[in-house]
């Protein structure tokens, strides 16, 4: 036993060794793989009975101290310090350090939606998004403002609510460094930018940049179809 600790402690290869030698900012994931399989846990050996216990945790990220039960869940968690980000889609630039937030993603190109609202049966993309939909049907509210009583059935609803309060700006134009509270907010103020015009009238194919011009634009013709 004693030789094959020792055997393992010569071939030990440590992730601030990894770090320190790192080329670009993120490692080849072989190399990873191969640096995980060479870590000693930190401890004395287990005995027979605490090894088989599914809650212990022998894989500590030498980061962050965080542990992990299995050496797959460690790699995973090295790309928050990595940076590495190995899941890209194929259909737009986008590449993610995980796959269960791939397969999210291309739900968007897809239109997949697999979780429904067993009330209603509206479909949704996101299992988290039909929680926060079943809210509706129940009435629950447990987002409340600390400023004043609202309350809010969404968290996303409750944050952006909550900068009313602090004046914060956190999303900033990259090309005139004006700054807004909503996502929605700066992507209506890029296509100032861009020029992007996405929205298109159904009657006679003029485009708009913004979907409230759309709107506007739209009565124009069925005011003349209604005379």
């Amino acid at each position: 036993m004693n030789d094959i600790q020792n055997s393992k402690a010569k071939n030990n290869v440590h992730w601030k060794d990894l770090f320190d030698k790192m080329e670009p900012r993120v490692p080849p994931m072989e190399q990873a793989n191969e640096n995980i399989r060479g870590v000693e846990p930190s401890h004395k050996p287990l005995s027979a009975e605490k090894k088989s216990n599914p809650k212990e945790r022998l894989y500590i990220c030498s980061v962050c101290g965080k542990s992990f039960g299995g050496s797959s869940l460690l790699v995973r968690h090295m790309r928050i310090h990595t940076g590495e980000k190995p899941y890209a889609c194929n259909h737009c630039d986008k590449c993610f350090n995980d796959k269960s937030y791939l397969l999210r993603h291309l739900r968007t190109h897809t239109g997949e939606k697999p979780y429904s609202c067993s009330v209603c049966f509206k479909s949704f993309s996101q299992n988290s998004s039909v929680i926060a939909h079943m809210r509706i049907h129940t009435g629950e509210r447990p987002f409340q403002c600390t400023e004043c009583d609202k309350r809010f059935s969404d968290k996303s609803y409750y944050l952006r609510h909550m900068r009313s309060h602090t004046g914060e700006r956190p999303y900033k134009c990259t090309k005139c460094e004006k700054c807004f509270t909503q996502t929605s907010t700066l992507a209506s103020h890029m296509r100032i930018h861009t020029g992007e015009k996405p929205f298109r009238c159904c009657y006679c194919d003029k485009c708009f940049s913004q979907s409230s011009s759309l709107v506007i634009h739209k009565r124009l013709h069925q005011q003349e179809e209604a005379r």
